[in-house]
């Protein structure tokens, strides 16, 4: 028997915020350990991460789209994509991050 899985993928809200800032801090441990002081990686960076993302909802920026993924409703990773400040005729993707 196959089993069915449901993917839902819809645009992001303020009740993401935590989820969000939570996942992006863990995939910044993952990725740039090694590239990054540790000291921040287990320390500053779980609140800067939270200040980032509550400072994005809170105040959206034109232009810019966050997207969260949800697998069999559990929250398993997000998208965010919006204008290039260095070419304003383009954009780019900003984060693009899953759960494991």
């Amino acid at each position: 028997m196959t089993r069915r899985i449901r993917l839902l993928v819809r645009t992001a809200t303020p009740a993401d915020e935590t989820v969000i800032a939570a996942l992006h801090t863990e995939s910044w441990r993952q990725s740039y350990r090694g590239a990054l002081p540790d000291e921040y990686l287990d320390g500053a960076l779980a609140k800067d991460m939270r200040e980032r993302w509550q400072a994005r909802f809170s105040a959206p920026q034109p232009g810019w789209l966050v997207l969260v993924a949800m697998l069999d409703g559990t929250f398993a990773g997000f998208f965010a994509a919006g204008p290039d400040p260095q070419d304003p005729g383009c954009d780019l993707i900003d984060n693009l991050h899953v759960r494991p």
